[in-house]
């Protein structure tokens, strides 16, 4: 810092650096409540007690990426989160045109980049794993849910072939 008028900064400076050390944190969420089923509309844990759990939802997953083994114990350990949904935006047009625009026009998001999609989902459930909370997978759709249906059932039966036996994957 200067209080010299005249000075002129040279260069960019060095890179910033990135402390990419995974959170430790481990919540004992899933360990107490298990696996966790519906009954008469009441979300119910593996003893058959009703339950409500805090969480939280993220925003696009293709604008703000799930960092590994950070942002969902992160959630955990300083906000309370017993549960995340991170949210699987499929289509999202710009300015949210849904009239007068290419179909091939998507800011991002499954519809543009399915595997990377699909890669933040799946990491964001090894995450709740490791954070010791649920996570609730979503099929994020803006305009006309019945443009993807088909989609959508593939997409929750790989999900769910890929997950099955984790009590933390809603």
């Amino acid at each position: 810092l200067t209080d010299d008028q005249s000075f002129v900064p040279v260069g960019l400076g060095g890179d910033e650096p990135i402390m990419a050390l995974p959170n430790p944190y481990m919540a004992n969420t899933v360990e107490i409540n298990g696996q966790l089923s519906v009954t008469n509309g009441q979300l119910q844990n593996a003893a058959g007690q009703t339950l409500q759990l805090q969480g939280v939802s993220t925003h696009g997953l293709q604008w703000f990426p799930i960092f590994d083994d950070n942002t969902i114990a992160y959630l955990a350990e300083y906000f309370g989160a017993e549960v995340v949904r991170p949210a699987n935006y499929i289509e999202d047009y710009p300015n949210g045109a849904v009239t007068d625009h290419d179909p091939n026009d998507y800011w991002g998001g499954w519809r543009a980049e399915p595997e990377y999609m699909e890669a933040q989902v799946n990491q964001a459930v090894e995450d709740a794993v490791n954070a010791g909370v649920y996570v609730h997978s979503s099929w994020h759709i803006h305009h006309v849910p019945q443009d993807f249906t088909s989609e959508a059932i593939d997409f929750f039966v790989r999900l769910s072939a890929l997950h099955a036996g984790k009590p933390h994957f809603m």
